[in-house]
């Protein structure tokens, strides 16, 4: 069954051992997002980040390099949930690379757009 078939509105990208996608973790990777959730299954709704700060990420990447890449990867919202400097730092590492073009415009576009579609309607 693709998950499209489901019409869940959001998922959540885990932050785990990346063994079996050969990453260092799945949430930053590209193979999570963009090719396994929405080419391989289908999946068209938002994706959001489990929290940064965990161990299983930032054991290999800093919170704010990891939020980029997932992003990049094709997330749509990265979840800071503990430390106020780390994710004043992540919005940093965020907005940079948005401004030197490693983090496409285009790419938070559709991230913005998949995270208001789930607003409710009036």
């Amino acid at each position: 069954m693709r998950l499209a078939t489901l019409r869940l509105p959001a998922g959540l990208a885990a932050a785990c051992s990346g063994t079996a996608t050969g990453t260092r973790t799945a949430a930053p990777s590209t193979v999570t997002p963009s090719n396994l959730l929405r080419a391989n299954l289908g999946f068209q709704g938002a994706i959001l980040s489990d929290d940064m700060e965990m161990g299983a990420i930032t054991s290999s990447t800093p919170t704010p390099e990891a939020a980029v890449e997932f992003l990049i990867a094709g997330g749509d919202m990265v979840m800071v949930a503990h430390h106020l400097p780390v994710a004043d730092a992540t919005f940093d590492a965020i907005r940079s690379a948005v401004g030197s073009g490693r983090l496409p415009r285009a790419r938070i576009d559709d991230a913005v757009a998949r995270l208001q579609a789930l607003r409710p309607t009036a």
